[in-house]
């Protein structure tokens, strides 16, 4: 996560506290993965600094190709606002769509440098 990050130049996200989890047997209709932020009240409460959790959900993340599994991660990346307070961007976003295209566009430059 820490290369997918850098290559990038997502500058704004810290990725020591980005942790990747899979998860069995949700039944969540069409969830590939879905991420979670702390919220700001937990941070404060618990003297936490901000943190996500990106989860994949494995029966439909692991049969997925290399490409679209980083796909999914960048797409998951996106809803970290660049203020990496813990918060969560909505994919109604004014650009949302826009700016994930052009992650993906970055894709194919760097596809061969992750083993999946």
């Amino acid at each position: 996560m820490v290369r997918l990050i850098r290559d990038l130049e997502l500058n704004y996200i810290n990725p020591e506290n980005i942790r990747v989890v899979r998860s069995k047997g949700s039944h969540s209709v069409g969830t590939v993965a879905r991420i979670h932020g702390l919220p700001k009240c937990v941070q404060v409460g618990l003297g936490l600094e901000p943190s996500y959790v990106i989860e994949v959900i494995d029966e439909k993340f692991s049969p997925l190709n290399k490409k679209q599994k980083i796909r999914v991660l960048i797409h998951e990346l996106l809803h970290i606002p660049s203020n990496f307070g813990g918060g969560v961007l909505a994919h109604s976003r004014k650009n949302f769509l826009k700016l994930e295209e052009l992650y993906f566009s970055k894709l194919e430059d760097i596809l061969d440098l992750y083993q999946l």
